[in-house]
């Protein structure tokens, strides 16, 4: 993470992974916290500027932009572009029936 001095901004990056739940979303309909913004998607060592029907791909590495307004919210950004795995149940599986690991 990286924070302007001036203004007390913080620019940050996320890489998606394989199994995030975004790809193939369009930009446009990825709600984001308030104050944040994805200033440029890093796609095939290419800066691109994303724009309303762009559609997040696999390994794309996102760079976002926060006001310090926005600094209590920075944690909900990795939970929206990565998989959340599904709380076990009683007999310790996974309701997608996969065997879940418990704490």
């Amino acid at each position: 993470m990286f924070t302007f001095h001036q203004s007390g901004a913080f620019m940050h990056e996320l890489t998606l992974p394989d199994d995030s739940p975004v790809i193939g979303e369009l930009v446009s309909d990825v709600e984001l916290p308030p104050h944040t913004v994805l200033a440029a998607i890093l796609r095939d060592y290419r800066p691109i500027r994303p724009g309303r029907d762009d559609r997040f791909e696999r390994g794309d590495e996102l760079l976002f932009l926060t006001a310090r307004a926005g600094e209590a919210a920075l944690n909900e950004v990795p939970a929206i572009f990565t998989a959340i795995d599904e709380p076990p149940t009683e007999s310790g599986v996974s309701a997608a029936g996969g065997a879940a690991e418990l704490a």
